[in-house]
């Protein structure tokens, strides 16, 4: 694990990087906060440690660590400027994808996160549902590219 511009990463090779859960970049002047992690939705069609793991989804210390770095980030007088995850807060679901039983404790997670930053954020993007589809600042990606500004 190092320190990359202001947040923590893994490097996997000199040109890739893994960001961790919970961190915020501060990129070209722009913010990201990032968040990780989803619990598969075919878990039980799986097998434990060879295609799915508990640690797919963010951990109780990484969700603190989120908060703690969004609350420094306030009291610095700063914001976040875009949110990437895997998955996308809870609220979102029914309304993008029309499915309302979803027990993924991710979402929870980032439904708190989202009441932190909801104000302030230019764009939050995901792709765990497969899907490319848009609703005003909330972005699925699944075959798209977008250029962020």
């Amino acid at each position: 694990m190092e320190h990359w511009h202001g947040g923590k990463v893994h490097r996997i090779a000199d040109n890739i990087l893994h960001l961790l859960r919970g961190q915020i970049f501060d990129i070209d002047g722009k913010r990201f906060l990032t968040m990780g992690g989803a619990q598969s939705s075919d878990k039980q069609h799986r097998v434990e440690g060879k295609s799915w793991w508990a640690g797919e989804v963010p951990s109780e210390v990484e969700g603190f660590e989120a908060m703690q770095n969004i609350q420094e980030l306030h009291a610095a007088g700063k914001t976040v400027d875009y949110v990437l995850t895997h998955t996308c807060p809870r609220f979102l679901i029914p309304i993008l994808f029309a499915v309302y039983d979803n027990d993924d404790p991710t979402t929870k997670l980032l439904d708190d996160i989202h009441l932190k930053v909801m104000d302030e954020f230019s764009g939050w993007y995901f792709g765990h549902w497969h899907e490319d589809t848009d609703l005003e600042k909330y972005h699925c990606l699944y075959d798209r590219v977008l250029r962020l500004d």
